[in-house]
């Protein structure tokens, strides 16, 4: 599945008709197994097609949703977590921001919180088998794997920046895999040198993306996972790493990432000293602009969309359709950095189109979820249950801290992997069990 990008460039037309019908089958037969359809739902994430209407993931989050229904026996009283009751009051409170919805398009495109919905609910439910959640971690971490492989490779022979076969949504992926490798590398016994070689190797393919605010936020995560190993470890495993043998690692691991990244691709840390050129739409004399400050242009247009109307927004995700009506910098900036582009942080992009009521219902949404991330912890009534709930706090605060940065995770497979941490995060609240409930 995650392939397809790749086979897509290779194929001509009556081939990719052929390989879309060959996805479908295989997305029909897959539905009589769950197992094999959360595979591929985790696979579309690695699938770097977008449509203007959404990703394939969000399509396929309908196929989770019928797998579901069709493999396992339950009762509603499953469904019932008090996330979703937080998540029904941010519905409830973007609702008015509908109104400045001009096209049928900004409706369809608002049918992904629907998916979001109904992943997080899924996930919830299943994931509370403990093998369902080790599928999904080693699924995401292979996939993340394979694409780092391909995207070193590609630096390697092109000395440009790349993304690999995932697209630049990886570089948020890698922050996750790095996460889930550092974490199973530290505190289990078991295949822990080839979840280091995977640390190692999603690292590196993270620093050959050449993107800072990536590097930042997955260096902020390990730092204090590492922190919090040296602190407190023993209460998250019986079984972890030697202190001193870890310290040597990962000084070890940095001098090789640091080394093979320079000699992969000599530019790759040139970006933070690069500004970006402009000139290709009408500027005759080329000037150069720091790439903050092309976000700037996109903040400041997106400030003067919100105060327009401060209250309920501009539309969600309808930004990108109206920033021409409020920029007031340069026209040939705008057409340059801005139009069609969404504001590129989430908590402005919230606050721009949903206004005070819709930004309001999405603090009180976060704010819940990391409360019960670290009632999960605290409520953990074994080692199992401490070690995947700490694991899972990381990632949603991996999660949080992307979010300073980038509004990749309101939509496409951002989103939807953000609905598979936030179904964790509801599994874990209940009690651990290997068979839960029965599939049929």
């Amino acid at each position: 599945m995650a392939l397809i990008p790749l086979l897509t460039l290779l194929l001509d037309q009556s081939g990719r008709f052929g390989l879309a019908l060959l996805v479908l089958l295989i997305s029909g037969i897959s539905l009589l197994n769950f197992n094999l359809t959360l595979i591929l739902f985790i696979a579309t994430f690695f699938v770097n097609i977008l449509f203007e209407w959404g990703a394939p993931s969000e399509f396929y989050a309908l196929f989770l949703t019928a797998a579901f229904l069709i493999n396992f026996r339950f009762t509603m009283a499953e469904f019932s977590n008090k996330i979703a009751v937080y998540y029904l009051l941010f519905i409830v409170l973007i609702l008015p921001s509908f109104s400045n919805y001009s096209q049928l398009l900004n409706v369809i495109i608002s049918l992904k919180l629907i998916s979001f919905f109904l992943v997080f609910t899924i996930i919830g439910v299943v994931a509370a088998d403990t093998r369902k959640i080790i599928l999904i971690l080693n699924t995401f971490l292979i996939l993340s794997f394979l694409n780092a492989l391909h995207l070193i490779y590609m630096a390697v022979s092109s000395g440009a920046r790349v993304f690999g076969f995932a697209g630049i949504m990886y570089v948020d992926y890698a922050g996750i895999a790095i996460i889930i490798s550092l974490y199973f590398f530290i505190y289990q016994e078991k295949r822990r040198w080839i979840n280091f070689i995977l640390f190692l190797t999603i690292a590196l393919a993270l620093i050959l993306t050449q993107t800072r605010n990536a590097w930042i936020t997955s260096g902020l995560a390990v730092s204090l996972i590492l922190t919090q190993f040296f602190i407190s470890g023993k209460k998250y495993s019986s079984v972890k790493i030697n202190k001193y043998l870890l310290i040597c690692m990962m000084s070890v691991a940095a001098i090789i990432i640091s080394y093979q990244a320079i000699t992969f691709n000599p530019k790759t840390f040139e970006r933070f000293q690069t500004a970006e050129q402009v000139g290709s739409r009408g500027i005759d004399q080329m000037s150069e602009i720091n790439t903050l400050v092309t976000r700037v242009l996109i903040w400041h247009t997106a400030w003067n969309a919100f105060k327009s109307s401060p209250y309920i927004g501009v539309g969600l995700y309808n930004f990108q359709f109206v920033s021409g009506n409020y920029y007031t910098i340069n026209e040939v900036l705008y057409k340059e950095f801005v139009e069609g582009l969404s504001p590129h942080q989430t908590f402005l992009e919230i606050l721009t189109e949903t206004g005070i009521l819709g930004f309001t219902g999405f603090i009180i949404f976060l704010g819940a979820l990391i409360i019960f991330a670290v009632q999960n912890i605290r409520r953990s009534r074994n080692k199992e249950e401490k070690f995947y709930s700490n694991l899972v706090f990381w990632l949603m605060f991996f999660i949080l801290s992307s979010m300073m940065m980038t509004d990749a995770w309101l939509s496409g497979h951002g989103l939807m992997l953000w609905g598979v941490v936030v179904g964790l995060i509801i599994s874990l609240q209940k009690p651990f069990h290997r068979t839960l409930r029965v599939e049929i």
